[in-house]
């Protein structure tokens, strides 16, 4: 037997309540986690602003964005450059967003160059996360880990509406990055995992919809909603979904199998034939083939041997030089 005796246990469950679980759960995430990614463009987009000289007690001649000067003919013995001030203070266009990050800690001129960070952090915690959730999710499975990264990146996206510190909010913001991404990598693979081999291609395909739409989803919240911190909050409403989903997911079989629980998977499958209405083998060949799984997964090697094309050719051509046998190399 071959790690190929799951695949035929997954056709056996085929498609069914509990295959359609675990994509649900996964198009919820992916709804709510667009909201955490992109955040950048409506939570601090590039907002148009002037400089606010209205606490300004000297004459003001002109008015730039981030600078001022004041009248020269009120001044004297004073050179033009001097003259110029920075300015403390703007008035920032509220057509299209009413509170935003850039305006509430006033994220331009000298400043205008912490409104990227906001999303380079998050870049960096995706950057380091991805390593370390591969890791993790193989160690610890597939399920455990979804529910607690996911769960720490919505707690950080609340907690980034609740900050008043910049400083704060870019932490906050790196752990979000450190685990929403992730997130989704182990989310299809658990997909993946949980699908039979035919509908591989198809399922790989429309579990992708749900971003395309979450896209969509984000685009309308920030027209409707003028206020980042309330934007930020309504982003995160299908992630609750998603973590109640989770509750009633059963750990990939196949991680549980590779692990060594045999006893923890026979159960997941059994609940999965149960949803899905169909009638399993025995639990005795069941966990036979649990154990061949296990005993086959551990030595690799092998199934690159006896699968990769490339291993058989090169096998080939070397014995048929090694044995004399005629004709052109490339045929043999």
């Amino acid at each position: 037997m071959t790690h190929s005796d799951f695949d035929d246990i997954l056709i056996i469950l085929g498609l069914g309540k509990w295959n359609l679980l675990y994509y649900a759960t996964f198009g919820l995430y992916e709804f709510a986690v667009i909201g955490f990614i992109f955040a950048i463009t409506f939570v601090a987009p590039n907002v148009h602003f002037s400089c606010d000289v209205s606490q300004v007690t000297e004459p003001v001649s002109v008015i730039e964005q981030c600078t001022y000067v004041i009248s020269q003919n009120e001044t004297y013995n004073v050179t033009t450059e001097e003259l110029q001030e920075k300015c403390t203070s703007w008035i920032y266009n509220d057509t299209y967003f009413e509170n935003t990050l850039t305006s509430e800690f006033d994220l331009v001129c000298d400043d205008s160059y912490l409104r990227p960070i906001f999303h380079t952090v998050l870049t960096i915690g995706g950057f380091l996360g991805s390593p370390i959730n591969g890791y993790l999710s193989d160690r610890y499975g597939r399920r455990t880990l979804m529910l607690i990264t996911s769960l720490i990146a919505i707690i950080s996206v609340l907690l980034t509406t609740l900050a008043t510190n910049f400083n704060i909010i870019l932490v906050l913001r790196f752990f979000t990055g450190l685990t929403s991404g992730p997130t989704i990598q182990t989310g299809f693979t658990i997909c993946m995992e949980a699908c039979e081999p035919r509908l591989r291609t198809s399922v790989g395909m429309l579990i992708s919809l749900p971003w395309a739409f979450g896209t969509m989803w984000w685009g309308a919240l920030g027209y409707m909603i003028k206020d980042w911190r309330w934007l930020l909050r309504v982003s995160t409403i299908p992630g609750y979904l998603c973590l109640a989903l989770l509750l009633f997911v059963s750990e990939s079989p196949r991680w549980l199998i590779v692990s060594g629980s045999h006893d923890l998977a026979l159960k997941a499958i059994k609940r999965a034939g149960k949803w899905n209405k169909v009638t399993l083998p025995s639990d005795e060949e069941l966990l036979t083939r649990m154990k061949s799984i296990q005993k086959y997964i551990r030595r690799p090697w092998r199934d690159y041997k006896d699968q990769c094309p490339c291993w058989r050719r090169s096998k080939v051509n070397t014995k048929g030089q090694e044995g004399g046998v005629g004709g052109e190399k490339e045929k043999n």
